[in-house]
């Protein structure tokens, strides 16, 4: 059964895929081959994510959330201080973050304590209308076309935008959280959250782009189908650094962006660019 989607782990040593027949594999890149199958007969697999540690993973098996090793592919049980109704959408080195549909988002840490409550304005459906900055100070959430920047422990609104296309908004901070990068309208914007001002921007010609912060810098990738664009965000200023369209669709992209993977619906298989090397592989 082909793949209906992967993630590279951060520091782009597995791949992680699950499938129509509810499997989720573990793949080593360079020799491969798999490392562990794991197959949940009438249980569907919903997520498969990176916990943005380095070293594990998360997966949604029905309402229960696991965290997985990378390094022999063993899981736990997501915290018991985690109910059911909420739904888990970023875990970072210190915090687990929940969101529920009414718009209660709790943080907390990984001894299961709750760290924070923020109620958040309007109706909130989808995993990439609210997001959680790195150090957990700020947060970002899209209610149709109404963006708001919240500080975290006050609750207070810092930044707010209206977007023209509530159907292709997105939006993600910079890994400093100096920024705010906005898509909307066919351009990438630059934002200077804490001071209200637009500092940069820059025309794409597309619509429905996802955008990702790459590991340790401020640059942002931004996917569409088969085609990934790079910018730097240097002191708010936005730059184009590298454009490349491939045959194939692009499932996602390793956090340091040295790897992108795709999906080869015709034989069925999973390839692997290589940044540095220019190159592709079949990996599964």
């Amino acid at each position: 059964s082909i793949a209906i989607a992967g993630i590279i782990s951060p520091r782009g040593k597995n791949i992680i895929t699950f499938d129509y027949e509810n499997r989720i594999k573990i793949w080593d890149i360079k020799k491969s081959a798999i490392i562990k199958t794991f197959a949940y007969k009438l249980k569907k697999v919903d997520v498969v994510k990176n916990s943005y540690t380095g070293h594990s993973f998360l997966s949604k098996i029905e309402n229960n959330y696991f965290i997985w090793s990378f390094k022999n592919a063993t899981r736990k049980p997501v915290y018991k201080a985690i109910t059911e109704k909420d739904e888990i959408y970023k875990i970072t080195k210190d915090f687990i973050t929940t969101l529920d549909y009414e718009g209660n988002l709790k943080i907390y840490n990984h001894q299961s304590e709750l760290l924070r409550s923020l109620k958040i304005k309007g109706e909130i459906f989808l995993e990439d209308q609210v997001k959680l900055s790195n150090s957990g100070e700020f947060l970002l959430a899209i209610d149709g076309i109404d963006l708001r920047v919240y500080k975290v422990k006050t609750n207070e609104i810092l930044f707010s935008y209206k977007f023209k296309e509530d159907y292709s908004s997105n939006a993600l901070f910079s890994k400093d959280e100096k920024y705010l990068i906005v898509f909307d309208d066919k351009k990438v914007k630059v934002f200077d959250f804490i001071n209200n001002s637009m500092k940069s921007k820059v025309a794409l010609n597309e619509t429905h782009v996802k955008l990702n912060a790459i590991k340790n810098s401020n640059n942002v990738v931004v996917l569409k189908d088969n085609t990934y664009h790079i910018f730097s965000i240097l002191g708010g200023q936005i730059e184009l650094l590298e454009k490349r369209i491939f045959e194939h669709e692009i499932l996602t992209i390793s956090g340091n962006a040295n790897y992108v993977c795709l999906k080869d619906t015709t034989n069925k298989t999973v390839k692997l660019f290589n940044r540095k090397l220019k190159n592709i592989t079949s990996v599964i």
